[in-house]
């Protein structure tokens, strides 16, 4: 654990850190209040009574619904390229199994959640003129499915990778306060 240990602080500085932790809360609030906001929109749209309404309501959200997914894909490429190194570089041995395993969950929940809202925009795209109830109802199954799992992607992360990016703050400043005696 020394090693990785020594290799990140020699690495990182605290002000660093800090910039990445609050980057990641950052854009953590606004995509999950984006998703909540799509998720209401699609849940409004479910209770019309027509269903030709109801397709015609969920088809509005699909431009919003793909600006969030690039976003949502910028913000992974973010961690895995700048934050997932220094956690490698930084709990080597220490946690390695159980972090890797939560990671793991962390990144099957966004996969699985991506290739659901994935699957609901091609189930828009197949409505045509005159959707069928079947096929609207499991669209919305699709979308609902998918903003589960991502919302448990970003409660994981917060309850995670979080900590561990403190705790990695907390220790630099320690250390840095160690070597000034």
């Amino acid at each position: 654990m020394e090693r990785g240990k020594d290799r990140f602080l020699n690495a990182a500085r605290p002000s660093d850190l800090v910039v990445m932790l609050e980057r990641m809360r950052d854009e953590h609030l606004k995509m999950k209040q984006t998703i909540a906001e799509l998720e209401a929109a699609v849940e409004r749209a479910d209770r019309m009574p027509d269903v030709l309404t109801v397709a015609h309501e969920m088809r509005r959200i699909k431009q919003p619904l793909i600006a969030y997914m690039n976003e949502l894909e910028r913000h992974a490429t973010w961690e895995e390229k700048e934050l997932q190194p220094l956690l490698d570089d930084y709990f080597f041995n220490k946690h390695a199994p159980k972090i890797k395993d939560s990671i793991w969950a962390m990144e099957k929940d966004h996969q699985l959640g991506t290739a659901s809202l994935e699957t609901f925009l091609q189930r828009l795209d197949e409505f045509g003129l005159r959707p069928h109830a079947a096929a609207v109802a499991e669209a919305v199954g699709c979308f609902m499915q998918g903003c589960g799992l991502l919302k448990k992607h970003f409660r994981l992360e917060e309850e995670v990778i979080m900590p561990l990016v403190e705790q990695m703050l907390n220790d630099s400043d320690a250390d840095g306060h160690s070597k000034r005696k």
